[in-house]
């Protein structure tokens, strides 16, 4: 049974590296064809997902009617990447029995003062 387990949690940390690498990957992407238009965002998955949109609204760059359209696209696929449940941390405690015995443990508690 403990090998089912290590099985199901060895899958669901695949499948999340996938995901994690798909949206690095979407983002590297944005950031490059942002790059030709001379658009430049931080490298992080973040600044994509809050610069994007400020981009897409700024109508003095440079940006055609089309690739405002291409870019609102990927900025979707982004967003629908980071749908995925199993990037949640709540999904991993409640989908793995070693995380849920970790976290209810009294034991495992900290002690907060005055709490």
């Amino acid at each position: 049974m403990q090998q089912f387990g290590f099985r199901r949690t060895f899958a669901l940390h695949r499948v999340r590296s996938r995901l994690v690498s798909s949206r690095t990957q979407l983002a590297n992407q944005i950031r490059g064809l942002l790059s030709e238009y001379g658009i430049v965002l931080p490298p992080h998955v973040s600044q994509v997902r809050r610069g994007l949109p400020l981009i897409l609204e700024d109508a003095t760059n440079e940006l055609t009617a089309f690739s405002r359209r291409l870019f609102a696209s990927l900025y979707d696929e982004l967003l629908s990447l980071d749908d995925y449940p199993w990037f949640s941390f709540r999904f991993w405690v409640t989908h793995s029995d070693e995380s849920t015995r970790i976290i209810i443990a009294p034991a495992s508690r900290p002690e907060i003062p005055g709490g």
